[in-house]
């Protein structure tokens, strides 16, 4: 059983978000359409780090950028050391 938010991770530039949602399928696990009656489908500008979305029933899941990791050798501490 899901319990709580359902959250999706993507990669830092992605716009487009197809996901399957979890708690649909959860709670019918027989659901009629398989996969495709729990589909998901938002944008994420790459302005913005996080969004949502809900599916056809109502579950909200949220989306949130990855951010990606500092390369150490382009920060300014590692120049000066």
């Amino acid at each position: 059983m899901i319990a709580g938010a359902q959250t999706i991770v993507v990669p830092g530039r992605t716009r487009r978000v197809t996901a399957i949602c979890e708690a649909c399928l959860d709670q019918q696990p027989d659901l009629r359409d398989g996969y495709l009656g729990a589909t998901v489908e938002a944008s994420l500008p790459l302005e913005h780090d996080h969004a949502s979305a809900r599916c056809s029933r109502g579950h909200e899941i949220r989306i949130v950028r990855a951010r990606q990791a500092q390369d150490p050798q382009s920060s300014a501490a590692w120049r000066a050391a």
